[in-house]
């Protein structure tokens, strides 16, 4: 590119229709030159507005800044959270109605299923129209899942990266304004561990956020709609997902902290390696 900045194509995503988006038509042309050639910088598209970092790090220390000013008149220790719900909070938390839809539309299709298949059975009590109703559910839950499901995954997605990148951008203005004694105390494996390990975290952490409180909402549904089925005998299944919960949560635990051992031991790592690759950038500048 010579050092200049290559030009990008306009980002088509606002001029989207909703039918495009939800069946992401706007990206077929960036696909179709995928397919075609290899794809280089200048076929790349603009990111959006709200998607530059500095417009993303400039909003989230506006927040940090309000958080600080009112946790000191409350009298309370400022907390990050607090600060990117106050942005994203709020568009994060409507695409969990998405989440429940998706599993609504799960959990019936199965209901549909079992009229569908009760009506070939020799004393059907269903009727032709019954049947043709049931079959007609089955296909659209199965159309409208995909519907549901990837739109859900990218707009979260999308959250996850603006609060990746504001908090990205917020270690670095830090790191650059810390004092020669806080400079001593922080080491550069530290630094370079938050970028590339901890903050990469958060690109996936929303989408799995909901599932929090939908699953046992699911999971009630599901129960009951076997007790209807089978009777009593789901409890066992029930029961076999109750128990696995705190052997789940205690694995979950153990690996946390195999994982904060490993974070220290990085540390120590990127900091030795980065002593030996100044040391060897002293040495063959003096030509020793």
């Amino acid at each position: 590119m010579d050092g200049k900045k290559a030009k990008l194509r306009e980002n088509p995503e606002p001029r989207a229709t909703f039918l495009s988006r939800i069946l992401f038509c706007y990206m077929h042309p960036i696909f179709y030159r995928g397919f075609r050639k290899q794809l280089l910088v200048e076929d790349m598209y603009e990111p959006l507005k709200e998607h530059e970092s500095q417009h993303v790090t400039n909003d989230l220390k506006e927040a940090w800044q309000k958080e600080q000013k009112i946790a000191k008149e409350m009298n309370r220790a400022p907390s990050l959270v607090r600060a990117v719900a106050r942005i994203y909070g709020f568009g994060v938390m409507g695409y969990g109605s998405l989440l429940f839809l998706e599993e609504v539309v799960k959990l019936a299709q199965p209901v549909f299923m079992g009229m569908l298949i009760r009506y070939f059975r020799f004393d059907a009590p269903l009727s032709l129209h019954d049947a043709y109703f049931a079959a007609g559910g089955v296909a659209i839950c199965a159309a409208l899942v995909p519907l549901i499901h990837h739109p859900y995954f990218y707009g979260l997605q999308k959250y996850g990266m603006r609060i990746k990148i504001g908090c990205g951008g917020m270690i670095m203005d830090k790191a650059v304004h810390l004092s020669s004694g806080a400079l001593h105390k922080t080491t550069v494996g530290h630094i370079v561990n938050l970028m590339s390990n901890d903050l990469a975290k958060l690109d996936f952490a929303f989408i799995f956020f909901h599932y929090t409180w939908v699953s046992p909402l699911m999971l009630i549904g599901y129960t009951a709609m076997l007790w209807k089925e089978i009777g009593v005998s789901c409890l066992a299944g029930f029961g076999a997902i109750v128990v696995l919960i705190p052997i789940q949560g205690y694995f979950s635990r153990e690996m946390g902290k195999c994982r904060r051992k490993i974070a220290v031991r990085t540390d120590k790592r990127m900091s030795v390696m980065n002593e030996i690759l100044n040391g060897i950038r002293v040495i063959k500048m003096y030509a020793w």
